[in-house]
């Protein structure tokens, strides 16, 4: 998982703009993961940037995974727009997004089924960020700054998705435990969770293996190759 303005890449210790630090420019660090034995990149474009506001990142990005032929699988979160998800099928560099505030919206499965029946089920995935804060785990909803007990996301609609992403936050970078992991496989199909936010480690993917997880994104310091060898 890289987080980017479109232009440069950046390493993501919690949920806002001033917990990032400054990994290098886009362009190289996807040459780089093209050489890496992963599957798929995911390619979060946040709202803080200003920039990601229209099409103009996206654009950017476009270029940078042009120039850096990249092969891979890419998945873009962040936020979109209906323009903008035709021109990612139009320009076909990117395979899927995943959905963030659109799960906290009333018409989220109405969006979910027209997105899905327009550009396929694989297209869109979601996006659960995921705080623990005050002894409990709390859901995020980014576009308007809110937290909800984790027992009040709609897991229906959840289930609906070709697969969901869940975001650990403020883990330090690193994962400290499986609890909140465990309260989530208990309502959700466990082939459908893709795990995020400070997997780093190799046994945090024995973990997933052993709980039969569809995927893990490594991200920040797991990214550099002096670290790949331990994964």
């Amino acid at each position: 998982m890289l987080i980017t303005d479109g232009v440069h890449t950046f390493q993501s210790f919690g949920g806002h703009r001033g917990t990032l630090r400054y990994q290098g420019r886009l362009e190289a660090c996807l040459r780089a993961l093209v050489y890496q034995e992963f599957d798929e990149i995911l390619i979060a474009l946040p709202a803080y940037f200003s920039s990601v506001r229209d099409l103009l990142a996206f654009e950017k990005l476009r270029i940078s995974i042009e120039q850096s032929y990249v092969s891979l699988p890419i998945t873009l979160s962040g936020g979109t727009t209906e323009n903008l998800n035709s021109l990612i099928v139009n320009q076909q560099c990117i395979e899927r997004i995943s959905a963030n505030s659109m799960l906290f919206q009333r018409d989220a499965l109405e969006k979910l089924k027209s997105l899905q029946g327009h550009f396929g089920e694989q297209f869109i995935i979601a996006n659960i960020v995921i705080n623990y804060s005050n002894g409990k785990w709390w859901f995020a909803d980014y576009s308007k700054q809110k937290f909800y007990d984790i027992e009040q996301i709609d897991y229906d609609l959840l289930n609906q998705f070709d697969e969901i992403v869940f975001h650990f936050i403020g883990q330090q970078g690193t994962v400290q435990d499986f609890k909140g992991v465990k309260k989530l496989t208990a309502r959700i199909d466990n082939s459908k969770i893709i795990l995020a936010g400070g997997m780093n480690n190799k046994k945090v993917i024995d973990e997933a293996k052993r709980l039969n997880l569809a995927a893990v994104l490594v991200d920040n310091h797991a990214l550099y190759s002096e670290h790949m060898h331990a994964m």
